[in-house]
């Protein structure tokens, strides 16, 4: 069985740009095309109630918010 990657929508989250940016390019290697970035939870929440991603990527630790506050 062979997956799809390009038809499932991913959020990642991380405050760290530098770290943000060099998780979406190994995603596009492994064949993601639609991914979603935000730099905070309040834009993944945005994010997320509008384009319903199948997977979410998220730091655990960002402030003030954390990851953990996303997924809760």
């Amino acid at each position: 069985m062979t997956y799809e990657l390009k038809k499932a929508t991913i959020l990642v989250v991380d405050d760290m740009q530098p770290m943000l940016a060099l998780t979406a390019s190994l995603l596009k290697i492994f064949g993601f095309t639609d991914i979603l970035q935000a730099s905070d939870v309040e834009k993944a929440w945005s994010l997320f109630c509008i384009k319903n991603p199948d997977i979410v990527l998220t730091d655990w630790l960002m402030e003030p918010d954390d990851g953990l506050d996303l997924v809760r």
